[in-house]
């Protein structure tokens, strides 16, 4: 969803189980494996992006899909 790399696509929990997350629709995102690492603190590239960049594009990627019903 977020780099539009179709390849190694693996599920991210936006609020995690481990917080109270739902495996609601709501609450998933589709995530490359490079996108799903960095979302989890883990850069297997060298960029400028940071885990607080990568949460900030899910949190909007997310509003924007489900709008107006998405409330996290």
């Amino acid at each position: 969803a977020l780099c539009s790399d179709p390849r190694h696509l693996q599920i991210h929990h936006y609020i995690p189980r481990s917080e109270g997350g739902s495996d609601s629709e709501m609450n998933l995102i589709t995530l490359c494996h490079v996108c799903h690492a960095m979302a989890h603190n883990i850069k297997l590239i060298d960029t400028d992006l940071t885990k607080d960049d990568i949460d900030q594009a899910i949190c909007e990627y997310l509003a924007d899909w489900y709008a107006p019903y998405w409330k996290p």
